[in-house]
Order: structure tokens, then sequence, then C-alpha cells
């Protein structure tokens, strides 16, 4: 069964930037993409690296570990681990996110 959980406030995570959340035992980041908000789980679907200490330019959401590249609006790999062909690992896990007054929620 499905519920709508609270992360935060719009403003804790400003356009262009990501933040860290951990919700009845899943670790999500959530980015903001010029005020919409996309949610993720955190780890690389590579080798398990810390997404929300990656780096967000645009859409694309970058593993700081061997580099792969995901699509935060969707967790489709756009780029494989040290540049390497998209389908060599599995896409990102999509929370879908709703705005409810001024508080970012998650439905897991």
């Amino acid at each position: 069964m499905s519920s709508v959980e609270r992360l935060c406030s719009k403003d804790e995570v400003p356009p262009g930037s990501m933040k860290y959340f951990k919700v009845r035992g899943r670790e999500i980041v959530l980015a903001n993409v010029e005020g919409s908000f996309y949610a993720l789980q955190n780890w690389c679907t590579h080798e398990q690296g810390d997404l929300s200490a990656g780096t967000l330019k645009g859409s694309t959401l970058k593993c700081p570990e061997h580099g792969a590249e995901f699509d935060v609006r969707s967790g489709k790999v756009l780029l494989g681990p040290d540049g390497e062909d998209p389908s060599t690992i599995d896409q990102d896990t999509k929370f879908e996110t709703t705005v409810i007054g001024n508080d970012v929620c998650v439905t897991l």
C-alpha cells in the first residue's frame, strides 16, 4: 500500500540543487529542476554510488563514483559508468512527487 510522505518545504531545495532524505527505510535524492521536483532512489544502479553527492546539471544527475548519468525526471540512464553505453546498467527507481501547499511530498 502506497502512502504520501512529506520530505521538506519547497525553499529547502532551491532550483538547481538536490537534497538527501531517508523516509520509511527508503533513501531518496530530491532534485529541483527549474522549480519542478523529482525524486530518485539515492544509490546508483552501477556500484551504489551516493547520488546525492553527485552533480546536477539541468535534469541530468551525474554519479560521483564512475560518472553514470541519469535523467532525474524519469530515472532513465543517459550515460553508463566510465562513458559506457547506457544499457550497461539499470534505470534508477523514480518516485512520484507532489507539492501540497509549500510542502514537497513523495509517494512510497
